[in-house]
């Protein structure tokens, strides 16, 4: 989809989850990440009537709550409300403390000490977040990394032409489904799980690179 700086950004999620729905996919959870902690965003994934989780950005008021669980013990799931008057949208803030490896130097802080998340979900499930977020993220952090290993053989163009820039970014594509394949056959050929790429992308991009400026080569006989 499109988008620009005027772009809404409640207007493309539900754009988006509306398109995906009429193409036959069961919404069972929306993760978002921060920049979508809206009142406009929540207020129109709740009357889509779909679950999300969303991390909290660290206002005045989440680092309140922060402070009262840390300090007075208060429940690690509260009601929460953004915005305020007739526009204002109210959820299940979850608090949970990030794991002991991982607090060191600027995470010392009470405030960073802790994830924040927001959600609609029940607070029954809402108290298995700290297994289920990890996990779920993870599949989501795996999308943008592809977009961006993907984004290093794309082509590079000053154009404005959005047919030609579409084409450019659809290549990128093409080379990168076909370089996580050709990794899939490699692991399967050595018969080992397939954690790691075992060919680097920029190599099988200069292989295409080649046989585009060079062809097929010279006829076999």
């Amino acid at each position: 989809m499109p988008i620009n700086q005027f772009t809404e950004k409640a207007t493309a999620v539900e754009k988006l989850l509306k398109e995906a729905k009429t193409r036959g996919v069961h919404i069972g959870l929306v993760l978002l990440d921060r920049a979508f902690f809206t009142v406009d965003v929540i207020s129109a994934l709740k009357r889509l009537g779909v679950r999300f989780i969303i991390p909290a950005v660290k206002n005045e008021k989440v680092k309140d709550v922060i402070e009262g669980h840390y300090w007075f013990k208060t429940g690690s799931v509260q009601r929460f409300t953004l915005g305020v008057g007739e526009g204002a949208v109210s959820f299940n803030l979850a608090i949970y403390p990030r794991p002991e490896e991982a607090l060191t130097g600027k995470w010392r802080s009470i405030h960073e000490r802790y994830l924040s998340f927001a959600t609609n979900l029940p607070k029954a499930k809402v108290t298995q977040l700290p297994a289920l977020i990890p996990q779920e993220y993870r599949r989501r952090w795996g999308i943008e990394t592809g977009y961006r290993v993907q984004g290093t053989v794309e082509a590079k163009t000053t154009s404005r032409n959005y047919a030609l820039r579409i084409l450019y970014h659809m290549s990128s594509v093409l080379i990168y489904n076909i370089w996580q394949y050709a990794n899939i056959l490699l692991a399967r050929a050595a018969k080992k799980p397939f954690t790691r790429p075992l060919i680097k992308l920029g190599s099988l991009a200069a292989h295409f690179e080649a046989f585009i400026l060079g062809g097929l080569g010279p006829p076999r006989r």
